[in-house]
């Protein structure tokens, strides 16, 4: 793919668009950014992209940048169905998104995973499987680190563990990944896309262009799963939360004495998400020694049912990331009750509803905050002990003062982070650094 002089249009500066910028640049492109924020990131990375050459746009989306394109490179978090998206269909310009650019110029064997829950864990946990038996690796995409900047360099990995979320597979029409995950599907980004349907189909898009010397990694237990990849090429192995890896599943050396009872995770969904990854790790050349010691000591991320402190026998956990309603439902079954559960943020399109029996019979208060408080308790029976809290310290006080020892305090909000925070991981860690101040 000859870039020379061609003229690109980046919609959407993130930190992909700033890495596929730089990229693009460094091919010989001329680049233009154009972004419906005037400030998208701080003047300092601003100006240091313009003394590459780039281009910017700021404030909105212009028609004459759209009709001087060659090519048109789209950010995750950008909707494909901007009109300004339309006018380059149109005109026959083709689109794309970063990791479909970095696809294009790859030459490290790409494993791929995504999911609606545990993408992230399950990532960086296929990265360090890997790196313990030996493995050069690169582990990034959506996990924060674009392949686009991977691609730039010399490529010295042996193995591209990449993350990839719905809406960067939206913007992908050539991806093949040597071996591709799919971790689980359920309702999130229904403020994206128009229905659970059309949001598994977009995850199932990952599987497309697989061949049968590919590798497939699906979970057995998933009825959505199975229904969306039942016409897939490449070659399936399959998962479950139960016992890990059915007996078909175990075929390879790495996999015959794993012991996934020894993992400190808590939870079923952690056990599938080991499973994944070690089924992924081991056809990637993992051996049984490395994979055996991740899952011995791997004991999880930030913001991830991450245990912040215990309080007069209270224990307090942060699992931010959880910003859907699947993901709050296995946060509740992998602690014990009773629960103070503190949920809320901005709308996604959940259905809350399907949390009340869980609620009902694990959690002692439901503190809501944050836009979709009201949405949340509307969907939830009359008789659920519901307390409203006006922002983050508000709650934890709140949950202080019923917590009784033995209890659990249990940020999982179910919800996007963006109508008080810039990230799940800054709403993390103000639950954090207000639970500080109460030590």
């Amino acid at each position: 793919m000859n870039l020379t002089n061609q003229h690109i249009l980046i919609i959407g500066l993130g930190r992909s668009g700033a890495a596929a910028a730089r990229f693009l640049i460094q091919h010989g492109a001329c680049v233009t950014v154009s972004d419906r924020c005037k400030r998208p990131m701080p003047a300092k990375q601003l100006d240091a992209l313009r003394q590459l050459g780039v281009r910017f746009e700021l404030g909105g989306h212009c028609n004459h940048s759209v009709d001087q394109a060659d090519a048109v490179v789209l950010s995750p978090g950008v909707s494909p169905n901007l009109p300004i998206l339309d006018r380059a269909r149109n005109q026959g310009t083709p689109i794309c998104g970063e990791i479909e650019l970095a696809w294009r110029f790859l030459t490290t064997p790409m494993i791929a995973i995504t999911g609606t829950n545990g993408k992230t864990t399950t990532t960086t946990i296929i990265g360090r499987m890997l790196e313990a038996s030996g493995k050069t690796v690169f582990v990034g995409g959506n996990i924060g680190n674009p392949l686009i900047d991977y691609v730039a360099g010399s490529q010295p990995a042996d193995v591209a563990v990449v993350e990839i979320s719905s809406f960067q597979i939206d913007s992908a029409t050539s991806l093949r990944p040597r071996i591709a995950v799919l971790l689980n599907i359920s309702d999130d980004h229904l403020d994206r896309y128009h229905s659970l349907p059309a949001y598994a189909r977009a995850k199932a898009r990952l599987f497309i262009h697989q061949q049968p010397v590919d590798i497939a990694i699906l979970n057995a237990d998933d009825p959505w799963v199975e229904r969306v990849t039942r016409h897939v090429a490449a070659h399936k192995v399959f998962f479950n939360a139960e016992d890990g890896l059915p007996p078909q599943s175990k075929q390879l050396e790495a996999l015959k004495s794993i012991d996934f009872s020894r993992s400190p995770l808590p939870g079923a969904h952690n056990r599938a998400n080991l499973a994944a990854a070690a089924l992924a790790a081991a056809h990637a050349g993992a051996n049984a020694t490395g994979i055996q010691r991740v899952i011995d000591t791997f004991s999880g991320l930030a913001h991830r049912m991450a245990r912040v402190a215990q309080i007069e026998r209270v224990n307090y956990y942060n699992d931010s990331k959880a910003t859907n309603v699947d993901a709050v439902a296995a946060a509740l079954v992998a602690l014990p009750p009773t629960i103070i559960l503190i949920m809320g943020g901005r709308d996604k399109g959940g259905r809350f509803n399907l949390l009340a029996p869980l609620i009902q019979s694990r959690v002692g208060k439901l503190i809501l905050i944050g836009e979709a408080a009201d949405v949340i308790e509307a969907a939830l029976p009359s008789d659920t002990p519901i307390l409203h809290a006006g922002d983050m310290a508000h709650a934890v006080q709140i949950a202080r003062q019923h917590a009784q020892p033995g209890d659990s305090v249990l940020l999982s909000p179910g919800c996007a982070s963006f109508d008080a925070y810039q990230n799940y991981q800054q709403r993390g860690d103000d639950f954090c650094q207000n639970i500080q101040q109460i030590i």
